[in-house]
């Protein structure tokens, strides 16, 4: 999966693949998908949403300069996927997610890799503004 999704296609940050290797994309992914790591489009979560695919996420990282110093706001925790993969480089990272199935799905997931500097809130803005502000969104 790394070698066809991410250095295939351009992403050279062995530091990324480690994070992404410990979050494969297949298990966040329904089921029926989850015997396809090598998928290159999105996957569909189960919900009727879809998570990112591996690339994406290794695309828009280096954009966001995330560091360990760094208090991250992310809107939409979908599956929990991305959140898995750059909470690994910031220090606290909130994360508000409005469809209530998802948010409990990605918060197992989020406990079983062990990553623990994730805030999750189901609901909408009110809570984000309460925890500002943010360095990075």
């Amino acid at each position: 999966m790394i070698r066809q999704q991410l250095i295939d296609r351009g992403i050279h940050d062995s530091q990324f693949w480690r994070r992404s290797g410990r979050c494969l994309a297949s298990s966040f992914s329904r089921r029926t998908f989850a015997s396809r790591p090598t998928r290159t489009r999105p996957r569909p979560s189960g919900t009727g949403r879809r998570i990112s695919q591996p690339y994406i996420v290794g695309v828009d990282e280096p954009h966001l300069k995330v560091s360990k110093e760094h208090k991250v706001l992310e809107i939409g925790t979908g599956s929990g996927y991305q959140t898995a993969i750059l909470a690994q480089l910031a220090a606290r990272f909130y994360t508000v997610e409005r469809v209530k199935p998802l948010l409990d799905e990605a918060f197992e997931r989020l406990m079983s890799l062990d990553i623990g500097n994730v805030h999750l809130h189901y609901g909408t803005g009110r809570w984000v503004e309460k925890n500002a502000p943010y360095d990075r969104f």
